[in-house]
């Protein structure tokens, strides 16, 4: 094993370790990988065909695929925790809407939102709308309005559940909670992030067991290159942590994170004072990864060179992956 020690502000060691399985998924690669279902059986990946894109939910065990219609402008895609539907992010022009869709690809229409939270028991969802905060009740349909914004402020984002009854988001520079969901309670401010220079908090991302959160920052990581400035906290009481940056950050179990910098894939540990990076992609562009409840990752792949097994003919310079740190 080749070992390369980078000290930084936030204290890495990064290693390069051999792959212990990194796996071509699909028989053809013309795809985009939108994300894995919680319990590693379906994979959403949108196809090209005839000059549009298409989503296909893949059955992993079974190897049947569904096609979605009307996927075109689906932007973004959020499994339920149960792994037995999702809700999708459409953008049409500078609009923003949900539909909840079936294994089969029923949808059934949320209207108007975006940035979706499922209810960890994937009852109800969270969402952003024009008027602030809504929740929706997947059962019933009823919708609860629980913080407002001036129309078009923008002033709210990121919608997370830490539990069954509590919600966190944010509200411009600070993060809120609200700790009863089912009697609209009013938010508290459970941190007030003043603008810094290195931005605002614009996304929250719970740990498995909702005990950590990441913190985003929207900001410059380089000369002309936009990402997120990436740290961790206790939910409760919280106290930032920086790891680093990057453009894209899952957690892969409640004490590793799987981080995209620099079109590579990152596994970072963070038990240690030390932050512990572990590079885990190929070679080839690595992007927009996806983690199953069980710890394998998925990815794409962007290459010019084919000569890999990865890769089904010469024309190939794509493909999804998957990879997990448990050798065969």
């Amino acid at each position: 094993m080749k070992t390369l020690r980078v000290v930084l502000a936030c204290l890495i060691v990064c290693s390069v370790q051999p792959l212990h399985a990194q796996t071509g998924i699909a028989d053809r690669h013309d795809e985009l990988c939108m994300g894995v279902s919680p319990n590693g059986v379906y994979l959403a990946a949108k196809r090209e065909a005839n000059g549009a894109r298409t989503l296909v939910i893949k059955d992993l065990t079974t190897k049947r695929e569904t096609a979605v219609p009307d996927t075109a402008n689906l932007a973004e895609l959020i499994w339920s925790p149960n792994s037995d539907c999702w809700v999708g992010v459409f953008r049409t022009d500078n609009t923003e809407s949900l539909r909840l869709c079936t294994l089969e690809g029923k949808a059934s229409p949320l209207g108007a939102g975006a940035q979706p939270s499922f209810h960890p028991r994937g009852t109800h969802l969270a969402c952003i709308r024009n008027e602030g905060l809504v929740v929706h009740d997947l059962r019933s349909g009823k919708q609860t309005l629980l913080a407002r914004q001036k129309s078009g402020a923008a002033e709210l984002a990121s919608p997370v559940w830490i539990g069954d009854d509590q919600i966190l988001f944010i509200r411009l520079h600070e993060i809120r909670r609200i700790d009863s969901v089912s009697r609209n309670s009013e938010p508290r401010i459970v941190m007030d992030e003043s603008p810094s220079g290195k931005g605002s908090p614009t996304r929250l991302i719970p740990s498995p067991d909702r005990t950590r959160l990441v913190v985003c920052r929207d900001g410059a990581i380089l000369p002309g290159l936009r990402g997120d400035f990436i740290f961790v906290t206790p939910v409760e009481p919280m106290k930032l942590r920086r790891i680093g940056e990057g453009r894209g950050i899952t957690w892969l179990d409640d004490r590793h994170l799987i981080l995209e910098n620099h079109e590579r894939i990152y596994r970072l540990g963070l038990d240690k004072e030390a932050i512990e990076k572990t590079v885990i992609s190929g070679k080839g562009q690595a992007l927009r990864p996806s983690v199953s409840r069980a710890g394998t990752v998925f990815y794409d792949i962007r290459t010019e060179d084919t000569n890999d097994d990865l890769f089904v003919n010469e024309n190939d310079r794509s493909a999804i992956v998957s990879w997990t740190d448990r050798a065969d």
